[in-house]
């Protein structure tokens, strides 16, 4: 048996609960092309169904409390702050929409004359005396905001690592079994295929 409310069919999806998630600090709306104007104006708070929802704030920082030491915890309850406050916009002096954010010391690491070597000292400083533990390499990382920094940060790290270098080989063709066999083969050029970097 169901139950159907007439009323359901003037409200935003039937009057089914929907839940959505996201922090708008973090991930805003990609608009190509699109100004600062423009991207504010495709989040959902500035929707006409913004009035229908209510919001619920998540409060407890759960990695916090899955970490084991007291010095750890503080440290990366300091950050968790500090990134907080940036995000509410309650720690930098901006004009025009820009902001500047000072970046307390400890966070900083050290330019010795090459920032590459720099940052990777830093981030797995055991990479010179050959440790490839997968848990000491999976526990670090270090971001980049293009894929051709990606790129380079790897080749110098596989250059600093100790241990035999393998190749491995791939076929890069395009699967004729397609109906337009014809048309792919001549966009998907082993050249095209080759300039791809999936990371």
């Amino acid at each position: 048996m169901k139950s159907t409310d007439a009323s359901n069919i003037l409200k935003p999806f039937g009057g089914k609960t929907i839940l959505f998630g996201g922090d708008f600090r973090q991930i805003l709306p990609v608009i190509p092309k699109g100004g600062r104007h423009d991207i504010l104006s495709a989040t959902i708070n500035r929707s006409y169904i913004w009035k229908d929802c209510e919001v619920l704030r998540l409060t407890k920082n759960i990695r916090l409390q899955s970490v084991g030491g007291n010095d750890e915890t503080a440290e990366l309850s300091e950050f968790a702050e500090w990134i907080a406050k940036i995000g509410d916009g309650t720690i930098g002096d901006g004009e025009n929409g820009v902001s500047k954010v000072e970046i307390p010391n400890h966070m900083l690491i050290e330019n010795d004359g090459d920032p590459l070597d720099s940052i990777v000292e830093t981030i797995y400083p055991e990479l010179d005396d050959g440790s490839t533990d997968p848990s000491y390499l999976k526990d670090r990382a270090i971001l980049a905001p293009t894929l051709a920094l990606v790129d380079s940060v790897n080749h110098y790290m596989i250059e600093k690592m100790s241990g035999e270098c393998r190749t491995y080989y791939s076929s890069n063709s395009a699967c004729i079994s397609d109906t337009c066999s014809d048309i792919l083969a001549d966009v998907h050029t082993p050249e095209f295929l080759n300039s791809i970097k999936c990371f």
